[in-house]
């Protein structure tokens, strides 16, 4: 991304990065000393959820050996680790077909930490 120095100043307007953590930004003109700034970026707001872990050795009317685990993300695709409060729910696609918790009898995980765990 570039702009158009104006009064020997240059103001971005479309900068954004998508990970959490530090990163270095680089500043550039040809026959000019270049700059570069260190910032450090956060993790964003709740908007998707990821896929730990996929369900394996599934059989009928028992739990699955392998649960499945998800995780809620930000808009970079960082994991949201303060989320302690957020419910998911699972489903299945073919409505003839019933989903339930063996243990708790229903579809509903309560995250911790941004994610769900194993059981």
């Amino acid at each position: 991304s570039s702009v158009k120095v104006v009064n020997g100043r240059g103001a971005f307007t479309d900068l954004a990065i998508d990970i959490a953590g530090w990163a270095t930004i680089a500043f550039s003109s040809p026959g000019i000393a270049p700059l570069k700034v260190n910032i450090s970026t956060f993790v964003g707001a709740p908007r998707a959820l990821g896929l730990r872990s996929d369900a394996a050795l599934a059989f009928g009317g028992i739990a699955f050996a392998t649960q499945p685990r998800v995780a809620v993300l930000d808009r970079g695709g960082n994991l949201v680790a303060s989320d302690a409060a957020t419910r998911v729910a699972a489903s299945l696609l073919d409505p003839s077909i019933s989903l339930m918790d063996v243990a708790a009898g229903t579809p509903w995980e309560t995250l911790a930490d941004g994610a769900s765990s194993a059981r």
